[in-house]
């Protein structure tokens, strides 16, 4: 039996909001880009490294096919431009 991994960027108080920057045009958009540490990016790429299938939305799967295609190196780049080929 798989495993489901839900991740979510989500505020103590409930909050779910587009973590990086101007994806949506809510004002707070983008905060979770003001608390990045070496240790958050570690965990994110051991996530990514525990995962063969990744399942993505509309709007993060449209800008991840335009940005990764392009990207190269260990961690995030590797493993999601080589999903999907063959």
């Amino acid at each position: 039996m798989r495993k489901i991994i839900v991740t979510e960027f989500i505020t103590l108080d409930g909050v779910i909001e587009a973590p990086g920057g101007n994806e949506t045009p809510h004002p707070h958009g983008g905060w979770q880009s003001k608390y990045r540490s070496p240790e958050g990016g570690k965990y994110k790429i051991d996530e990514l490294a525990s995962v063969d299938t990744l399942l993505l939305g509309k709007i993060t799967y449209e800008q991840f096919a335009a940005y990764w295609p392009g990207q190269t190196g260990e961690g995030f780049a590797d493993p999601i431009s080589q999903s999907g080929k063959s």
